[in-house]
């Protein structure tokens, strides 16, 4: 083997190096997700949202649960009167109420309370009111039973069933946020990754053509090659070069990407991460829920739920009022509070009262707008639900469509890539015992590395649809 050779030769052999290089631990994929939570506000909101809207489903509780009140006041009336031997000159009287209420869930009033009252005249003739101060001791019940509108509780039912299914709709919502969140993150991670090996390919072709410029540069200075040989290596370099670019610029985006995914700096350094995973190791498919029961669908059919509750609402809203009225209560009557309240818990002075209430709308024009644009809220609603089920089908029988003919271009870049690989490895051994010329080693490693080159792209084209899939599985981030 002449010098020229040699040379040539022990340059090439520098240049083919391993893609990955020792140095810090990588980060795992894992690893990254969970900084992502942790310290990407937006997975924190939504965390927090879906939580929230779980809580908020409560809400509807409210409504039938039990109230305790408390009423008091305090009067005093000095208004003239006609006949103040009777009526008094000045009349003063103490009020208070303390009970529960509630609002059953089939719509029946109930109010269980105790009631006091303490009157007193003041300028009252003592020959007609020998006592001037008298109190009022009660206990009460009273009820209100609906029979038309909000009969059974079907108003107050819809109600609860409202805020419930609006809750659901905001907590999966919120849970398919993210899953978004997740599947993009992991397509920011193995884009930056796929961009550093791209990166470092790039800079190993550069470095390649530069060693093959040098050894034509040798080869024209020694008349063994033509000038036009010289352009050719040197085109090569150029075109290198702006491929090196083009993979610089492709790589700033993703640490970007990155750095705006952990919420850091931009201008932080990323770290080494763990290498692309074999084709064989990734879960896809297998992550596929058996029904196309999405969240973002599940969130729509619950806000449909929702709405029809509140169309039902308004038109029970607008049905006459018949209500079934009744009251009962025990009595007692003394100067003395403590003896007016020991008479009121005996049923010696009982009070009955039944009665019916009956309310009609009279304006039925408004009556009819109100149900009206109720149910076309419920119509548009039904319309998003139909249309979001075709187009979750339509992604996903896409994404299918498209990961399987970016697997059959992975595995053919991956023949290619193992064959010139082999190629190269057997040039090499051929140039070592001097069968073949150093030319032709330069043209087979450059082979090799634009057949890596095909190979890392279509293994992260099948990356980034592998990521897809989480949208159609139960994960979250």
């Amino acid at each position: 083997m002449n010098t020229l050779n040699k040379v040539g030769f022990l340059l090439l052999t520098l240049s083919l190096t391993s893609l990955g290089s020792a140095g810090a631990k990588a980060m795992t994929l894992d690893e990254f997700l969970t900084k992502v939570g942790v310290q990407n506000n937006t997975a924190r909101v939504l965390k927090n949202e879906e939580k929230a809207a779980l809580l908020r489903s409560s809400e509807g509780n409210f409504l039938t649960s039990p109230n305790l009140f408390l009423s008091s006041n305090y009067l005093v009336d000095k208004k003239e009167s006609l006949n103040p031997s009777l009526e008094g000159t000045e009349r003063k009287t103490t009020f208070g109420q303390l009970g529960v209420e509630q609002h059953s869930i089939l719509g029946i009033n109930h109010k269980l309370f105790y009631e006091l009252s303490h009157n007193e005249l003041i300028g009252v003739d003592p020959t007609f009111f020998p006592t001037t101060k008298v109190a009022n001791s009660s206990f009460n019940y009273e009820f209100s039973v609906p029979f038309w509108r909000n009969g059974w509780g079907r108003n107050t039912k819809d109600q609860v069933a409202a805020i419930s299914e609006q809750s659901k709709s905001e907590s999966f919502a919120a849970q398919f946020s993210q899953k978004q969140l997740k599947a993009n993150a992991i397509s920011v991670y193995w884009r930056l990754k796929s961009s550093q090996e791209l990166y470092e390919l790039s800079k190993e072709l550069l470095e390649t053509n530069n060693n093959f410029l040098k050894w034509t540069q040798k080869r024209v200075g020694d008349r063994l090659a033509e000038n036009i040989d010289l352009k050719q290596a040197e085109a090569a370099v150029i075109l290198r070069q702006f491929e090196l670019d083009q993979a610089k610029t492709e790589l700033l985006l993703a640490e970007e990407a990155f750095n705006e995914m952990m919420e850091v700096a931009i201008e932080t350094p990323t770290p080494a991460l763990e290498n692309l995973p074999d084709v064989a190791t990734w879960p896809a498919e297998k992550k596929l829920m058996a029904t196309l029961t999405r969240e973002d669908i599940q969130s729509l059919e619950a806000l449909l739920n929702a709405q029809n509750a509140q169309t039902r609402i308004a038109a029970e809203n607008t049905k006459p009022q018949i209500d079934l009225l009744g009251a009962l209560s025990t009595n007692g009557l003394n100067s003395r509070v403590n003896e007016a309240f020991k008479k009121s818990t005996a049923t010696n002075h009982m009070v009955y009262s039944v009665g019916v209430k009956l309310s009609i709308p009279l304006d039925r024009s408004s009556v009819n707008d109100i149900q009206r644009s109720a149910s076309l809220r419920a119509s548009g609603i039904e319309a998003q639900l139909a249309r979001k089920k075709f187009e979750v089908q339509s992604e996903l029988e896409k994404i299918e469509s498209n990961y399987k003919q970016a697997m059959k271009v992975y595995s053919t870049a991956k023949k290619v890539e193992k064959i010139q690989l082999e190629k190269y490895h057997m040039e090499r051994e051929r140039r070592r015992t001097g069968r073949t010329t150093t030319f032709q080693l330069f043209s087979f490693q450059q082979d090799y590395q634009s057949a890596k080159q095909a190979l890392i792209r279509a293994q992260d084209a099948l990356l980034q649809l592998n990521a897809q899939f989480i949208l159609f599985s139960n994960e979250g981030i």
